[in-house]
């Protein structure tokens, strides 16, 4: 193993001083971000609901998160950075970020849930106008492990099922391109485990100010769901499982009137009834496969056929299609959250802490998407964290003293002065519900 020593004679040779004292931050641009934070108060409001410790912990992962931080080690080693420490003030080591997380109760772990969900409603109580439809996806997706933490089980989401995961249960809203919810289940949990359980909470919420309308996969189709939906005048789109009798029926039935084929597609549909008396469409796809030459006398065309059920009893056939494909949109939100959030990543081996960090993820996600879609250039919003981690946050800064203030000396190659004196003057005149919630009556 080399020593500091022989690594310093090195380093010399070939021109190069490492000097761990130097007065530098790492992540200098990190401070728009931060002034941001501290403009909505959130360490004191996350002191009044968790106490101060915990405050700090969840501040210090935040910030770990939006630096760059894979593990509780990297979180705690960019609390070592002069610039976090000045806004942390007192970081704390890993071991005492892991005992932190751990000493949640299961009470403050749920109002954990409702603060981050506060925050999303906040937002788009004020921004998405009460005209406008809101429009859902639901989707989960799978962290694969190793080891012996808690609820790490054989999986099911997708077409892997890994041999040991986290799965994550995510609402997301298309409007804001944000997430209403997120949470950590157990590896074993089926995507149907409690899915009306969370639409018995959500819709009847939603339902007094706004029509809203949700897109799920194929795992999530049951009646249940959809006598929840028309109860609550929400419309729900699903991909309908292809079984062998709707197949059949797709393939047979002499009820179903297909449309004139357009580009090798025509569509037919039929109203079927819940247990309960609720219509919903089961709208089907037919898709002329492609075949070598032209066919002969007496061969039968090939056709790939898909099913989409839906509340909605009046849309077009293939505007269904169209409209239910809008919810690809949530794999992007999801890859972003697992390569560049690190949910998964960043775990203890104890499961009510990695619900504490998954939603201290979460919340950084909303946070971080907030300042996106208020306060950036529009040539920066659509940025992912990464981009604008390598491009705006962690870029080099001197600290130096000046005029009874401390000021940071920065060089961006990727952008001037101009992106980041835009950002601040926005922060300074911007007020928002999320920022400064309102008070209830």
């Amino acid at each position: 193993m080399m020593t500091h020593e022989e690594a310093t004679k090195i380093l010399y040779k070939n021109g190069i001083i490492f000097d761990p004292n130097l007065n530098i931050s790492q992540f200098g641009g990190l401070e728009v971000f931060i002034k941001f934070l501290e403009k909505g108060n959130f360490r004191k409001r996350l002191e009044d609901q968790f106490g101060f410790y915990k405050a700090r912990t969840l501040m210090q992962i935040i910030i770990g998160i939006v630096a760059g931080a894979k593990c509780m080690n990297d979180i705690g080693k960019v609390a070592k950075d002069p610039l976090v420490i000045k806004y942390l003030k007192n970081p704390v080591e890993e071991a005492q970020l892991g005992r932190d997380v751990r000493s949640f109760s299961r009470e403050q772990i749920e109002s954990f849930h409702d603060f981050n969900m506060s925050l999303s409603i906040l937002d788009f109580l004020q921004r998405v106008p009460q005209s406008e439809e809101l429009i859902f996806d639901v989707d989960a997706t799978s962290a694969e492990k190793y080891g012996s933490q808690e609820g790490v089980e054989k999986g099911y989401v997708g077409q892997d099922q890994p041999e040991s995961c986290y799965q994550y249960l995510l609402f997301r809203l298309h409007n804001r391109n944000s997430f209403l919810y997120g949470t950590i289940r157990g590896g074993a949990a089926h995507s149907q485990n409690d899915f009306c359980g969370y639409l018995q909470r959500f819709l009847p919420m939603l339902k007094a100010k706004w029509r809203t309308t949700w897109r799920a996969d194929s795992g999530y189709f049951n009646e249940m769901a959809f006598d929840l939906f028309m109860e609550n005048d929400a419309d729900f789109f699903i991909k309908a499982p292809m079984s062998e009798s709707r197949l059949n029926l797709a393939q047979t039935s002499p009820d179903l009137n297909w449309t004139v084929e357009k580009d090798n597609v025509s569509f037919a549909s039929r109203v079927t009834t819940t247990k309960k008396g609720n219509n919903y469409r089961e709208v089907f796809k037919r898709t002329r496969l492609q075949t070598q030459g032209q066919l002969s006398l007496g061969d039968i065309a090939s056709f790939r056929y898909d099913c989409l059920a839906t509340s909605n009893l009046v849309i077009e056939e293939s505007e269904a299609f169209l409209f239910y494909n809008g919810r690809a949109n949530i794999e992007n939100n999801i890859r972003e959250l697992k390569n560049d959030y690190s949910l998964g990543k960043i775990v203890t081996d104890d499961f009510n802490a990695n619900d504490v960090i998954t939603q201290a993820t979460m919340l950084t996600y909303l946070l971080m998407r907030h300042f996106q879609n208020e306060l950036l250039p529009e040539t920066m919003k659509k940025h992912v964290l990464s981009t604008l981690r390598n491009h705006v946050f962690n870029i080099p800064a001197l600290f130096r003293k000046g005029q009874r203030k401390l000021f940071l000396k920065i060089k961006n190659v990727f952008h001037d002065d101009l992106a980041y004196a835009y950002i601040l003057n926005r922060l300074q005149k911007f007020l928002s519900w999320v920022l400064s919630p309102p008070q209830m009556a």
